[in-house]
């Protein structure tokens, strides 16, 4: 291709062309192959790094939003300005050099490193934010002055387990200790933190939802804890509606859904 058939079809894709150009450009790509290949070529150069015309436009979630936010940033445009640069001194040196082609290339290395960004970044994202919010300091300890009983022995033994990291170990104990301890609280903070970090998401779920729904003690800790849950399997417009709803009532850890809540909306 010559470097007006490239200057003809930037015009094209920048709909700078009359309607008699335009129409005589679509009737020569349907004869003349090598322009018809070179057209395809830099309409996704076009798609992918132009300002108006990019390939994920119809994709309106927050995260393709700020990589093509990125896209048209400074650091982008300099990276266009210096592939022309190439291109051009390239061009003077060697006649077999394919400009389309270098375009093509980097191009797609720019696309297919976002598309990993978008997909990595975003569950790293809703993992750490999971890790900075279960802050196990904030739960309350089985130890007390009267510990002296069977069950709360074992109970102190599940929790030491449970600090340790030894999570299905803690859950042998935790778990036979439900259906005797139904208005322990405590407990089922424990056996359903344990589950989520065993990735028993659906025992988790269970375990939270059954200390949301008993009348007989004040569950509205566990809102909080099923919201983490939510966040750490990436399910994160349910999580963000369980937070909504915690800063709303003013429950439990409402002061930290609300921080969370931000961060989320954020992102």
């Amino acid at each position: 291709m010559t470097e007006e058939d490239h200057i003809l079809i930037e015009k094209y894709l920048k709909g700078l062309l009359s309607k008699d150009e335009e129409s005589a450009f679509l009737k020569q790509l349907q004869s003349d192959d090598a322009l018809k290949e070179g057209f395809e070529f830099e309409q996704q150069i076009f798609e992918t790094l132009g300002k108006d015309h990019w390939s994920f436009v119809d994709n309106t979630s927050q995260e393709v939003q700020e990589h093509r936010q990125l896209l048209d940033g400074q650091d982008m445009q300099a990276l266009k300005h210096t592939i022309d640069k190439v291109s051009a001194n390239k061009e003077k040196t060697s006649n077999t050099f394919n400009k389309t082609t270098f375009y093509y290339l980097a191009a797609a290395s720019i696309v297919v490193l976002l598309a990993f960004q978008l997909f990595f970044n975003q569950n790293i994202s809703n993992q750490d934010l999971y890790n900075d919010y279960i802050n196990y300091g904030d739960l309350p300890s089985f130890a007390t002055r009267s510990s002296g009983n069977e069950v709360e022995q074992k109970l102190i033994t599940a929790q030491q387990l449970f600090e340790k990291g030894n999570y299905e170990e803690s859950l042998t104990i935790f778990e036979p200790l439900l259906e005797s301890e139904k208005n322990n609280i405590t407990l089922y903070l424990y056996t359903g933190i344990a589950q989520t970090e065993l990735k028993l998401f659906d025992e988790a779920a269970t375990t939270f939802d059954t200390l949301i729904t008993n009348n007989a003690i004040d569950g509205n800790a566990g809102h909080w804890y099923k919201a983490l849950l939510l966040l750490k399997q990436d399910r994160v417009d349910e999580a963000k509606f369980i937070l909504s709803m915690i800063v709303s009532k003013s429950l439990d850890n409402h002061e930290k859904a609300e921080a969370l809540l931000s961060e989320l909306n954020n992102e």
